[in-house]
């Protein structure tokens, strides 16, 4: 009798671990050991930024192909000036096979190996303007200095506002400053394009009096 129930719960048990290992594995997690038809991701950060602490660890591993995963959130060095630029996906021999453009991206598994490093640029050719105007002769028109004034990229063209000037006074020149204050040059066109130097600059739009003519004094003679 006892024999039999032994045989009995064997039997049993086999059945049970038959089933188990017939389980589907949810494929948009990494697998719990590398099988056949899985695939292992790695998850990395190049310079200029990173990676949510324990994120990259977290999401890499092992994959059945076709897994739907969420790239990680990202950290640029701000110190630096970096902004990300795109994920970049290896083969395992340091092949380029694709980039993705949009940082909160989902990955699909393809059926071999890769890694996939989220890369950065930094801004160098990203500079400041100021647009200033001299408050007790002209004005802008409301929000246009504050709308204007920000960082551009080198090369950038830039429509100056117009600066009014009060009654009493014309305009005179625009005069463009280094982040130093050091005059670098000025232009006498009113309604001027900017073109954006690779630096900061300070533009500052001045007035003078308006110039009154009389005619010249002559000597009559009887």
């Amino acid at each position: 009798m006892a024999k039999k129930l032994l045989s009995c719960l064997f039997i049993a048990c086999v059945a049970l671990m038959s089933c188990t290992s017939g389980m589907p594995e949810d494929s948009n997690t990494p697998v719990s050991s590398p099988s056949e038809g899985s695939f292992f991701l790695n998850v990395t950060a190049g310079t200029g930024g990173s990676i949510a602490a324990g994120a990259a660890q977290f999401i890499s591993g092992t994959y059945l192909e076709g897994a739907e995963i969420g790239l990680p959130s990202l950290r640029s060095d701000p110190e630096s000036r970096f902004v990300f630029d795109k994920w970049v996906v290896y083969s395992s021999d340091f092949a380029v096979l694709r980039t993705i453009d949009q940082m909160n991206a989902v990955f699909i598994m393809p059926p071999y190996d890769v890694t996939v490093v989220a890369t950065f640029k930094e801004l160098s050719d990203l500079f400041n303007l100021t647009i200033i105007v001299d408050e007790a002769r002209g004005y802008f028109a409301e929000g246009t200095a504050s709308l204007i004034s920000g960082d551009y990229y080198k090369g950038t063209t830039i429509k100056l506002p117009t600066a009014y000037p009060y009654s009493g006074f014309v305009f005179a020149k625009w005069v463009a400053y280094s982040s130093d204050h050091n005059v670098l040059w000025n232009t006498y066109i009113q309604d001027a394009e900017l073109i954006m130097p690779p630096r900061d600059l300070i533009l500052i739009a001045e007035f003078e009096g308006e110039s009154i003519w009389t005619p010249p004094v002559t000597s009559l003679y009887y």
